[in-house]
């Protein structure tokens, strides 16, 4: 999960596609499904845009409190 987060910490974020390959895998869906949707519910990842969570444009980002997680400020 950290890597995940580590990967994900760049200002413009990551589109759906780079966390895939990154990831290895082939399925967009499974990859939200079972990474970014659980990591978006405890806050540790956000849209870059909110607005359009459906948008093909959407990228995925660490916030802060990702950020702390990776640094090791705050447990799993």
């Amino acid at each position: 999960m950290r890597e995940l987060l580590a990967f994900m910490e760049v200002l413009e974020g990551r589109s759906i596609s780079e966390v895939v390959s990154m990831m290895g895998v082939k399925s967009k869906s499974s990859v939200f499904r079972n990474h970014l949707r659980p990591l978006m519910a405890r806050g540790l990842i956000e849209y870059t845009v909110p607005e359009k969570p459906a948008s093909r444009n959407q990228c995925y980002r660490t916030t802060d409190l990702g950020r702390e997680l990776i640094s090791g400020n705050l447990e799993e």
